[in-house]
């Protein structure tokens, strides 16, 4: 078994991040969908930081994503 890691969320192109937030809810009551121009809009309107967000490899590969939105000093 691999052990997990995390990487930058700014390594990912927008299209990679809006797959894994959406894949994050797949089974979720209330489905969501974020599409690449609902993620850019997002990240936007809610400071939210890529350089500071990650994405967990899990396999080699992307299996998660955690946002962090900064405000503020």
């Amino acid at each position: 078994m691999q052990p997990l890691a995390f990487s930058s969320a700014a390594e990912y192109p927008l299209s990679r991040l809006a797959g894994l937030f959406t894949a994050s809810f797949a089974g979720y009551l209330v489905p969501m969908e974020m599409s690449v121009d609902g993620l850019a809009e997002r990240v936007a309107a809610e400071d939210i930081h890529l350089a500071s967000s990650r994405v967990l490899l899990s396999g080699g590969g992307p299996a998660g994503l955690g946002l962090i939105a900064r405000r503020g000093w």
